[in-house]
């Protein structure tokens, strides 16, 4: 198992698609707005909007930011999610600044792994699911909410590699 440095920027890469981490595109955003905004997708590359700062908080929840758009939030709105959702519910975007809804805890799984849970709805974890049938590099397959961690719900939490070491990585966990 890999140590994880959370002082250091990291990638939130699926479990369950191997090549696939998490993607938040804050363009344009510069103040709160109460239904959040931006995108949160899937990408197969190491760009920028793939990059978070991960931070405990003293409450010992998380915040998820965006190293390229600094003061914007991962955003997890589980409102009235009760039970499993067999392709997810609820919504995930951005916000500018933490608020209840841009908290999280998180759960090392046996395997390394953490499953990211909203601290804002109980039992409420980020989902991805990295289907990429238009075979694009970025913006594509769906994140979202599920009750519960299963298959999609799973998360490798990578420090971003240093230049040139980005192959040694892939190849890493491509096993």
């Amino acid at each position: 198992m890999i140590k994880v440095n959370f002082s250091k920027p990291l990638l939130i890469q699926s479990v369950a698609f191997k090549d696939v981490f998490l993607r938040m595109d804050g363009n344009g955003i510069t103040k709160t707005n109460g239904a959040g905004a931006g995108k949160v997708s899937c990408q197969k590359n190491m760009s920028p909007t793939g990059a978070f700062k991960v931070q405990e908080q003293k409450n010992g929840t998380f915040t998820i930011e965006s190293v390229k758009y600094p003061g914007v939030f991962l955003r997890m709105d589980g409102s009235g999610i009760r039970g499993f959702a067999g392709s997810g519910a609820g919504h995930v975007n951005c916000q500018f600044g933490a608020s209840d809804w841009e908290h999280f805890k998180l759960h090392e799984q046996n395997d390394g792994s953490y499953s990211i849970e909203s601290a804002a709805f109980p039992n409420v974890f980020l989902r991805m699911d990295g289907n990429n049938r238009s075979g694009k590099e970025e913006d594509f397959g769906t994140v979202n909410c599920q009750y519960g961690a299963s298959t999609c719900e799973k998360f490798y939490l990578l420090n971003m590699p240093e230049t040139g070491k980005v192959k040694d990585m892939f190849n890493k966990f491509a096993k």
